[in-house]
């Protein structure tokens, strides 16, 4: 978490990092896993392991497209275990894996788009 999108939530959500790094520390981290925290009420930062490689560290693409639909449906079972217990979220994403991980965006929101079901508001968040 130290460049783009991820040194962004970390610095203002110093709590989802926390969360990542202890699991990272506690038992490692695998690929299509999300860590998710409540940052506030019903509003929540979901750190979805989506390479495995550091960027800039290793050349291509670092992206691993399967583990980002892993995320995205594990996140669409957490979403739908919320809406059981009557709590609706929207699924807000950056452009995950198409910036330092060097993937294609048009493949991503393809998988975000099929992953993610139409009964969830889906809205791609921008930085700056």
């Amino acid at each position: 978490m130290g460049a783009g999108i991820a040194l962004a939530v970390k610095r203002r959500f110093p709590t989802a990092y926390q969360e990542y790094h202890n699991a990272a520390v506690a038992r490692g981290l695998n690929l299509g896993e999300i860590i998710v925290v409540e940052v506030e009420p019903n509003k929540f930062i979901v750190n979805a392991i989506t390479q495995h490689l550091v960027p800039g560290l290793s050349p291509g693409r670092n992206a691993n497209y399967d583990a980002i639909v892993r995320s995205f449906e594990n996140v669409v079972a957490f979403a739908d275990a919320l809406r059981l217990d009557g709590i609706v979220l929207d699924v807000v994403f950056p452009m995950i894996g198409a910036g330092l991980a060097k993937g294609n965006w048009e493949i991503i929101e393809k998988i975000i788009d099929v992953t993610v079901p139409d009964r969830y508001v889906k809205t791609l968040y921008k930085l700056g």
